[in-house]
């Protein structure tokens, strides 16, 4: 019903619009066809997300992991976000490495069932649930890893974030390559075992040195000033055509 509905609200408003806008590639593919239209990136206020060695220490010292390397996620408990895959790939880097913590924040349907899972892989006491947060970007600079194995997306804010926060992300080759803004973003394909997600995991929180990337984000276009700025160009520009 929701598919059917979304199909038909694409068709209806596609033609309607004076100015048509996406926030990827792919998403104005889909929802406009063949029509024309511009990519509109989902900025972020870049100034918010920089890393500092202050608010990790701050938040880690809250969450009682100082000293331990901290993979973590943020995102809604529902299907596409893929949290039961999040807690095998963790199984195994905890097994590997017990000097290890996971940081799952946010809320949702499957929340209650995930806390079960941990229950039943005996990990209760290795993973953190914060629920809703308000201070992600302190959350951010607080992990080592950050974990994104989703069934499908689209072009998730969250890992722009991540990015602007140079903090090393794994992800499923499932979400758009439009998402990779720094070198420290990774692919890896849901069909690989968890072991695999585990080992690369590893391997990025041991070799990875947190930096700005600030010129990064700026020159992918997910700058919130750079990017309202040019939305206010264009409406300028617009209303003088038609003065």
């Amino acid at each position: 019903m929701k598919a059917k509905l979304k199909t038909y609200l694409r068709n209806k408003m596609r033609n309607m619009a004076d100015y048509r806008f996406a926030c990827s590639q792919n998403a104005g593919e889909w929802m406009f066809n063949d029509l024309e239209f511009t990519v509109l990136n989902n900025a972020v206020d870049i100034s918010r997300f920089i890393f500092t060695e202050k608010e990790r220490d701050e938040v880690r010292k809250q969450l009682s992991c100082d000293g331990m390397l901290l993979f973590g996620h943020i995102g809604r408990f529902i299907y596409e976000k893929n949290h039961q895959q999040i807690l095998e790939i963790f199984a195994e880097i905890h097994a590997r490495n017990m000097n290890t913590r996971l940081l799952l924040v946010g809320d949702g349907p499957l929340r209650a069932q995930i806390v079960d899972l941990a229950n039943q892989m005996k990990l209760e006491d290795s993973i953190i649930f914060t629920g809703i947060r308000s201070d992600v970007p302190a959350l951010l600079s607080s992990m080592d890893v950050f974990l994104f194995p989703s069934i499908f997306e689209g072009l998730p804010l969250t890992l722009v974030e991540a990015q602007a926060s140079g903090l090393p992300c794994l992800v499923s080759d499932t979400v758009t390559d439009e998402v990779k803004i720094t070198d420290s973003l990774v692919f890896m394909s849901l069909e690989r075992p968890a072991s695999e997600w585990a080992e690369r995991a590893l391997d990025m929180a041991k070799n990875h040195v947190r930096g700005d990337t600030s010129e990064d984000i700026i020159k992918a276009g997910y700058d919130i000033k750079e990017t309202a700025k040019w939305l206010q160009d264009f409406y300028l520009r617009e209303h003088d055509s038609h003065a």
